[in-house]
């Protein structure tokens, strides 16, 4: 099992992402996918001068599960970090949709709806 971290920050008046914490960083938005391996856990983490007061990650509606364990903030009540653990035991590639709400400093709370991709061949 290993972690998957997403850095995310808010620069040029959009969310951007990279799964290195020096970049680069790409804008987020609904064809935006992260791929893990099943049983993976994924940290959703505000890089270092991120401009993000904070984020929050939910489940889309209508949308498959690939977690066993939904993301929730860590450590608990952490406003800028949050984890879940993806299902282990796939037996084909799952996607879903999920959302990611983020408020900048000194705006609003915004969503927007990227893709987790599960690959089989994760463990327990």
């Amino acid at each position: 099992m290993a972690i998957v971290k997403v850095y995310l920050k808010y620069d040029s008046d959009q969310l951007m992402s990279s799964e290195n914490k020096k970049g680069p960083f790409t804008a987020v938005d609904r064809n935006t996918t992260t791929s893990a391996v099943a049983g993976d856990k994924i940290e959703w983490v505000c890089a270092k001068k991120s401009h993000l007061k904070s984020i929050l990650i939910v489940k889309k509606a209508g949308s498959d599960d690939v977690f066993s364990e939904n993301p929730k903030p860590f450590p608990s009540g952490n406003k800028k970090c949050w984890i879940g653990t993806t299902e282990s035991g796939i037996e084909q590639e799952e996607s879903e949709n999920y959302t990611i709400g983020y408020k900048p400093k000194g705006g609003e709370l915004t969503f927007i709806d990227p893709k987790i991709k599960l690959k089989p061949g994760g463990g327990s």
